[in-house]
């Protein structure tokens, strides 16, 4: 059953909050959507953020063409949205989310035989990635202080910008190289595609064995590059309180 259009603009906004809240979308990713008659549904806008999102920012949009209504542009995948409503009439809510978890396994269409065991290696993952996300984070304050200290000069604007450049062109890097690796391996996109054992192994060396390689470069880097004791760093404090 369809629901009124009041209703359903405040159950998107809602789904949307939670999303956010579980870590099951990030920043603008993913979209969410809901029924409100066998022509219609809302979903949310293109580009707004979850946590400040309200109902009036919702959009209808036609399930036929795709035209909506009002001046603020609907998420880029309405079109997937319609689909799901034109060709599943009992469907009245929809939900997309980008869980790195989820996406692995729905392109390599493995069997999760134990759930339990794989969302506690999930976890795990999570933990050792937030973790090094955070020292990656330390290490911008470490860059600020020391450039204050051996060059007599502090700009955090400048550092930080130069920090979000950088992750900009390495998301870049990595999803361009992604594109390619995948053609690479033999990776078939479409529904309904059973990829073969080479294209499944070739995902799993994509979505394992590349991170750590990586990640290890980038510790090296840290330590011969960057490297910033404790005896340094505490004789660096010093001369910074005593200026």
């Amino acid at each position: 059953m369809a629901y009124d259009v009041e209703e359903a603009k405040k159950l998107v906004v809602e789904a949307g909050k939670k999303l956010l809240e579980t870590g099951l979308i990030a920043r603008t990713w993913g979209n969410v959507s809901a029924r409100i008659s066998d022509t219609q549904f809302v979903i949310t806008p293109s580009g707004r953020a979850y946590d400040t999102l309200t109902p009036d920012e919702v959009v209808v949009v036609n399930i036929d063409d795709c035209s909506h209504e009002g001046d603020i542009k609907p998420s880029s995948e309405k079109g997937i949205h319609a689909d799901a409503y034109k060709h599943h009439p009992l469907v009245n809510f929809v939900i997309h989310t980008h869980q790195k978890a989820a996406t692995i396994v729905s392109i390599t269409g493995m069997e999760i035989k134990n759930v339990y065991v794989y969302s506690a290696l999930v976890v795990l993952g999570t933990i050792g990635q937030t973790v090094f996300t955070m020292l990656i984070w330390a290490l911008v304050t470490d860059c600020l202080d020391y450039s204050e200290w051996k060059f007599n000069e502090r700009s955090d604007g400048s550092m930080y910008s130069l920090y979000t450049f950088s992750r900009k062109i390495g998301s870049t890097i990595a999803s361009t190289g992604v594109s390619f690796g995948l053609a690479a391996i033999g990776f078939v996109s479409g529904s309904n595609v059973v990829q073969t054992a080479e294209a499944v192994n070739g995902i799993y060396f994509l979505v394992n064995i590349i991170p750590v390689v990586t990640c290890a470069l980038e510790l090296i880097g840290v330590g011969l590059i960057f490297n910033l004791n404790k005896e340094t760093t505490e004789q660096m404090y010093a001369e910074l309180k005593a200026k």
